[in-house]
């Protein structure tokens, strides 16, 4: 069998049902499925491709959830972004994950009040 591409982190461990529902089997039978992703786990961002459907994780976007811990707190935090083209076939291009770092967000843990809402028009 050939290895599969996994890419991404992984930092904490994975759950399952407590049983196998057949779910995998029938999101592959009806062969239009390209992905199955989770969102909001605090530490893990990896993906990969299982026999054909891509199984993956998103990161937590917000800052009041568990992170990884001392300095390194939210070095995670982002949004999975899934990118769609209707001129390609089967509109699905693929993903990539986007770090709060990334976008210019400070991720230190100092006290950073917001501004006021603006107000309804």
């Amino acid at each position: 069998m050939a290895k599969r591409s996994i890419e991404g982190v992984k930092n904490e461990g994975i759950y399952v049902g407590a049983f196998n529902s057949g779910m995998f089997s029938a999101l592959q039978e009806r062969g239009d499925v390209r992905g199955v992703y989770c969102g909001h786990d605090h530490i893990n961002t990896f993906k990969g491709d299982y026999y054909g459907i891509e199984l993956g994780y998103a990161p937590g976007t917000g800052f009041g959830t568990y992170g990884l811990g001392d300095a390194e707190n939210h070095r995670l935090r982002g949004a999975r972004v899934f990118e769609l083209d209707e001129n390609k076939d089967g509109v699905y291009t693929g993903t990539r994950t986007v770090f709060a770092e990334d976008m210019g967000i400070d991720l230190s843990s100092k006290a950073q009040p917001i501004d006021a809402p603006v107000p309804m028009p």
